[in-house]
């Protein structure tokens, strides 16, 4: 009885890692106008199709479902495809820099240039939170549309017929609605991988994600605001206690936070 329960678990994990198996990655571009006209501005699709050594490469680009040739094909590596199927299996919400393929001195150079500016002096040790992020955002003091803009998606294709869909728009940062997790998600199988023949090719290149994780960091900053609250409301805390954050759940604290109100 107990082989039996142990082949048919094996199995069960059998089938779940094949169902999360990926067939296809496509990426697709779709402009609007300003303001909008009844043509519109053309559908731009990439597909990544699996082939035999496991690597996914895009040929050919549809541009309102007219197959238009690459000069030189595109590949995503098996290898990003792991990762990106492990992060999801993990629920993977913290990256390390090194994670995303970036050191912090891009991120520091633009916020000496930059319009962008924090606050208080970027941390010694860059780390990406992605749930302090979307708490963060929510409460951005003013918010910004703009006509015109872009739609961007990336959807996976699942060996078992589900898929999974990214989305990203263009007033998505200045509404307070972008989507961090599945931005860095997208990144780890698309940098560097869109034909520049698409609008908005570069969304997931090095120096956009440098772009964002600035934003990311002038965003959270807020985190600060409600650790203080935090620590003034539980005043027997130590003072090392205090400088080492030990005990702080910046997530959980902001939803017994909204119980209370």
């Amino acid at each position: 009885m107990k082989y039996r329960l142990l082949i048919i678990l094996s199995l069960l994990v059998i089938i779940q890692s094949f169902g999360q198996d990926i067939n296809k990655i496509a990426f697709t571009s779709q402009g609007f106008d300003e303001p909008p006209t009844k043509q519109g501005k053309p559908l731009l699709i990439v597909e990544y199709k699996k082939d035999d050594s496991g690597n996914f490469t895009a040929t050919h680009y549809l541009k309102n479902n007219s197959k238009k040739k690459l000069e030189n094909s595109i590949t995503i590596e098996k290898e990003r495809v792991e990762v990106f199927k492990e992060w999801k299996s993990k629920g993977v919400k913290t990256f390390e820099l090194s994670d995303l393929g970036i050191s912090d001195d891009p991120i520091r150079d633009k916020e000496k240039s930059e319009a962008i500016k924090t606050t208080f002096s970027l941390p010694e040790n860059l780390l990406v939170q992605t749930d302090s992020f979307s708490y963060c955002q929510k409460w951005k003091m003013t918010k910004t549309i703009s006509t015109g803009g872009y739609e961007l998606e990336m959807v996976i294709y699942f060996a078992n017929n589900e898929t999974e869909k990214f989305v990203f728009g263009s007033n998505d940062l200045g509404m307070g609605l972008f989507d961090l997790k599945g931005y860095l998600y997208s990144f780890k199988l698309l940098s560097e991988k869109i034909p520049n023949q698409v609008p908005q090719y570069d969304f997931f290149s090095m120096d956009n994600l440098a772009n964002i994780l600035l934003t990311y960091y002038k965003t959270v900053e807020c985190e600060g605001y409600y650790y203080n609250e935090f620590i003034e409301k539980n005043s027997k805390r130590s003072a090392q206690e205090n400088r080492m954050m030990t005990g702080w759940d910046f997530v959980e604290y902001m939803r017994q936070r909204k119980k209370v109100k």
